[in-house]
């Protein structure tokens, strides 16, 4: 007997239009393997394969995914690894984001919060007007004491320049000296860059609720400012979901037409070492064993692998890379918004442990990422598992290897 009669018209209608890709899937089980859920907790619902069983049976109406069985598709963590194995191509992650929309009235409250706070207040972390421009004042401040310049100056809401970079807003809030360190590699390579005092955080966490009209409406603002400025193209902080779904998502939900081109940092920083524009000097980072991880957003679903690896290759001297990496990276644990749901924290734990273990047989003293959600994921599985290796964003090993221009070519 099915256990609900029926949907409700809205729910049938996003039914109807993932059943073709639900029908197309053949139950091969090859993404079994490739699941980092599945592995982890052994459960067929938290595969890829068992998700689309608990879609069909939604979708007739023999399964209420308002019960416990919904969780299964928060334990997905959006990172596409399934796609490598899958025969036909089936997006997984563009499923889960549907079925997460179908069911968005039982979102779990962490992600709701997030999500309510960046419509409402401009930033998921609430991060006031205010102590955001006394951040900015502050780290302009340290950086004209530490490179001895009383001129430098952090440009904001400078109409016409090249770049607009944008930040994550751990950054003002937590990790300030991020916001120092990419200051001091544009003022290195004499570029033409500003920061927005309105519409300035990077990140669009309805890229995880399956919301459209929510992520349109947040990145529709930061887009709206950008023109706002004449900027040429628009800079991600390393933020993984940040870059993706403003470099990806918004041409979606905005169309091509309304979007500037996005580049990550990442790419940025790139560009200037590998065109001497700016020099590094790798004696710094001496000593220490260093290992990247690729985050899923940047790397599997953005594409950008060789960026990071250049940077480390002229920056580090001892560099080691995990069993698993590029398009084979196994996930941080904390993706597809799963930080934020604190109902899943034991497994979100529990999933990470295969990542831990890999950093554990790499050696490596110092990890390497390029995304805030997988530092603070990595933060803390190094406590769950007992590990003492250092987090980095490449960022930070930029900057302090920077050889300064002189005055005359800063």
């Amino acid at each position: 007997m099915p256990v609900q009669t029926c949907l409700e018209s809205e729910q049938k209608q996003l039914f109807e239009e993932i059943e073709e890709d639900v029908l197309g899937c053949i139950h091969c089980g090859l993404c079994q393997a490739f699941c980092q859920s599945f592995r982890a907790l052994g459960s067929e619902a938290s595969s890829p394969r068992g998700r689309v069983h608990l879609i069909r049976a939604a979708s007739e109406g023999r399964v209420d995914l308002g019960n416990q069985a919904f969780e299964h598709f928060w334990l997905c963590t959006l990172c596409n690894r399934c796609e490598l194995a899958c025969p036909i191509g089936l997006k997984m992650a563009d499923l889960v984001r549907k079925v997460r929309n179908i069911y968005g009235d039982r979102l779990p409250e962490g992600l709701r919060a997030t999500v309510a706070a960046h419509l409402d207040t401009g930033n998921n972390m609430s991060v006031t007007k205010e102590d955001y421009l006394d951040t900015l004042e502050w780290m302009e401040e340290e950086l004209q004491a530490e490179l001895d310049d009383p001129t430098f100056r952090i440009p904001l809401d400078v109409k016409g320049a090249r770049y607009l970079h944008t930040f994550n807003p751990k950054e003002p809030r937590f990790y300030p000296l991020l916001i120092q360190y990419a200051a001091n590699i544009y003022r290195a390579a004499g570029e033409s860059w500003t920061v927005s005092s309105e519409a300035w955080d990077v990140t669009n966490y309805a890229l995880y609720d399956g919301n459209d009209e929510r992520a349109t409406e947040i990145a529709r603002r930061l887009f709206d400012r950008a023109r706002e400025l004449g900027v040429e193209a628009v800079v991600a902080s390393e933020c993984g979901h940040g870059y993706y779904a403003m470099r990806w998502g918004a041409e979606k939900w905005l169309g091509k037409e309304n979007v500037l081109p996005v580049r990550s940092v990442v790419e940025v920083m790139a560009d200037y070492i590998t065109s001497g524009r700016i020099q590094v000097d790798p004696s710094v980072h001496a000593g220490a064993l260093h290992t990247y991880h690729d985050p899923c957003h940047l790397g599997r679903k953005g594409g950008i692998f060789d960026e990071p690896r250049q940077i480390i290759q002229a920056c580090v001297p001892n560099f080691v890379e995990l069993a698993d990496n590029r398009e084979s990276s196994w996930c941080c644990g904390g993706g597809g918004g799963a930080l934020a749901m604190t109902e899943l924290t034991p497994k979100r734990r529990l999933t990470a442990e295969m990542k831990a273990e890999q950093i554990r047989q790499s050696g490596a003293e110092i990890v390497i990422t390029a995304c805030h959600n997988c530092h603070d994921q990595l933060e803390d599985i190094k406590k769950v598992y007992g590990l003492t290796y250092k987090l980095k964003n490449l960022s930070e090993i930029v900057s302090k290897a920077l050889v300064q221009p002189s005055a005359e070519t800063a």
